[in-house]
């Protein structure tokens, strides 16, 4: 078993790949674990794509939660969680809500893995403007449950210094939280040549977002009609919409007359972004002044593509804003002032030279903090950190200098961990007391314990002492089995590896139907 990678679970109430901030920010994470771990991801399950998908080198398992309330598909992804921790064993788990963290923290320690807990917003702010019809009984049993995993996790990640801030202010250990941003390839943007404005054309503004109640679309459409009075001017609103968003924002249009010059393209792929982000001039950040955008690092997580893109930026002028966006690439107005904003972008569409200049700051902060390889290095050094060795390493390694501590993220300090590390892996300092891995369950069992035909006893063999049994499964029956599984859904890992005794016959999250073989139900 030596050698064999470490298996890492991701638990993401989300859809992947998807258009949110935060599925962006899980594939880059993907990316960066390739060759380096096993991993299996439990993501939400919409009615155009797949149960079972290979994704990033990943295997994706999506959880059919159904439209009903909120209550029951969390319900419906919590049992997924559950019955995926019975069939195979990992030694991290990734999370990134309190629900399945509250599972997880419940598991933890029958199964033996380390915990680590991804913190981008406060479930208590999020979800009641997410969903204003949510059960308050639900948002305050998501508040208790989002604070002892903050609490009891091995590990906390957030995605800005802000957020950081606020959670040392509840108690959590600094020590404990790792401030990682939004990874992004820039060569993806980079090699998607910027298409100039044309001459006399209208100032091409993007929005990249949900229009979400957050994000403050209206006083963006106010000042774009300010501008239409002095020059041209198109907008361009990029990302998902709910449809009561999709209603506001068409009444929105007809009222300031805007149809012609405002575009909705919708919920838009990796690989469709860089081509749309080469054909704007400027990218704006419309934040409303509310207690989420203070605090929650998911309030920016557009940023990385913006800067990514060479974009000048315009943006809320906000604590959270002004500590993690570039200072000299962007111009801050204050939030909901339509006035201010229509101001800078008529100076924007008359300075050229200035937007280009604004624009390359902006790339050179994307380099420097939002790169992707550098913030997977931080993510690998945290993992390795956990498990006590290297991330791809055999367990076993000999005695090495220490890997330099990464905990509190900058990207200077990863690129000078990097540049200075030596060339063999180094494993982490010893881990402590709570940093105990259970080797049976990193290491998963030496085969799949598949239950065969009966060993045949060997006349030739005393009696008294019966033959040894072989652990194999016959190559036949074991194929059989795994077909089997497939057909009813549960996708095993190609090896075997980490494969618990009795793996689920059901696929996580659905409810067992007569086709289906029973399944064992956890409270």
């Amino acid at each position: 078993m030596t050698g064999e990678l470490p298996r890492l679970l991701f638990c993401s109430f989300d859809v992947l790949p998807g258009p949110t901030g935060g599925s962006r920010r899980l594939t880059g994470y993907l990316k960066g674990l390739k060759g380096k771990a096993s991993v299996v991801i439990l993501s939400v399950k919409t009615p155009e794509l797949s149960h079972i998908e290979r994704y990033l080198g990943a295997r994706l398992l999506r959880v059919p939660v159904g439209t009903g309330e909120l209550a029951s598909q969390i319900d419906a992804f919590e049992r997924a969680i559950r019955r995926q921790l019975e069939s195979e064993s990992y030694a991290l788990v990734h999370v990134t809500d309190p629900f399945g963290g509250a599972v997880l923290l419940e598991e933890r320690t029958q199964h033996g893995f380390r915990l680590i807990y991804e913190a981008q917003y406060f479930a208590a702010v999020d979800l009641p403007l997410r969903a204003p019809e949510v059960d308050p009984a639900l948002v305050e049993q998501a508040e208790i449950q989002e604070r002892r995993c903050l609490l009891n996790a091995d590990a906390v990640i957030t995605g800005s210094g802000a957020m950081r801030e606020s959670l040392v202010s509840m108690g959590i250990l600094a020590e404990r939280i790792t401030t990682l941003p939004s990874p992004v390839e820039t060569a993806a943007f980079i090699g998607s040549p910027r298409e100039p404005t044309p001459t006399g054309g209208p100032l091409r503004i993007l929005c990249l977002g949900e229009s979400a109640p957050w994000e403050d679309v209206p006083t963006l459409l106010q000042a774009t009609a300010r501008v239409l009075s002095q020059g041209p001017v198109s907008v361009t609103l990029a990302g998902p919409l709910t449809e009561r968003a999709h209603a506001a924002l068409d009444a929105a249009i007809q009222e300031l007359e805007l149809r012609a010059h405002v575009t909705w393209v919708g919920p838009l792929g990796l690989k469709e972004l860089p081509p749309l982000l080469a054909r704007a001039d400027v990218g704006v950040m419309a934040l409303t002044d509310i207690p989420r955008n203070h605090l929650c690092a998911s309030a920016l997580d557009a940023a990385s593509e913006l800067c990514a893109a060479g974009l000048p930026l315009i943006a809320a002028d906000l604590p959270i804003s002004r500590q993690e966006l570039p200072p000299g690439g962007t111009l801050f107005v204050r939030a909901g002032d339509a006035s201010a904003l229509a101001e800078q972008l008529l100076a924007l569409a008359r300075d050229p030279e200035r937007r280009a200049a604004l624009g390359r700051n902006s790339l050179a902060h994307a380099e420097a903090f939002f790169e992707a390889g550098v913030v997977q290095a931080a993510l690998l050094a945290l993992y390795g950190e956990l498990l006590g060795t290297p991330l791809g390493a055999t367990p076993v390694a000999p005695a090495l200098p220490p890997v330099p501590r990464l905990r509190n993220f900058t990207a200077a300090r990863v690129l000078h961990a990097l540049n200075d590390a030596p060339d063999t892996p180094p494993p982490v300092r010893p881990p402590g007391p709570r940093q105990t891995v259970p080797t049976a369950d990193f290491l998963g069992p030496e085969a799949p314990t598949l239950v065969g035909p009966p060993p045949q006893p060997d006349p030739s063999t005393s009696p008294d002492v019966p033959p040894p049994v072989s652990s194999a499964v016959p190559a036949e029956v074991s194929t059989r089995f795994w077909k089997n599984q497939i057909l009813l859904g549960y996708c095993p890992p190609e090896d075997g590896s980490g494969v618990r005794p009795t793996p689920p016959t059901n696929f996580p999250g659905r409810d067992p139907g007569p086709q289906f073989l029973p399944v064992r139900r956890i409270a």
